[in-house]
């Protein structure tokens, strides 16, 4: 599974990914300050991310009163998060990165 070369972000989205999430889940708080990055990093990224994956599940949650975190699924229960708070566009893209690259 290849995720998409991106304009900005070119060798991030070409990592090959050798221990694949089952799925990644984003969670959103809905209100600005928090969203505004994690929105920017969706607009930018999300429909590259799925044309390249289409079968792949990708889901964006948005829930009140939460810190935005981007976890991963893996194989036998085995859950990992990163916490995207006050993260810019382009850390928010590494943090995918580091996810979907490491071993679970």
């Amino acid at each position: 599974m290849l995720l998409p070369v991106a304009s900005k972000c070119v060798p991030i989205f070409t990592v090959l990914i050798w221990h694949p999430p089952r799925e990644l889940l984003l969670c959103l708080c809905g209100s600005p300050p928090l969203f505004t990055c994690e929105c920017d990093f969706i607009e930018q990224h999300y429909v590259e991310l799925k044309k390249a994956n289409p079968e792949f599940p990708i889901l964006i949650r948005e829930c009140s009163g939460v810190q935005p975190k981007l976890w991963a699924r893996y194989d036998f229960g085995k859950e990992t998060n990163v916490s995207l708070n006050n993260l810019n566009v382009d850390q928010v893209a590494r943090a995918l990165e580091s996810v979907v690259t490491r071993k679970p």
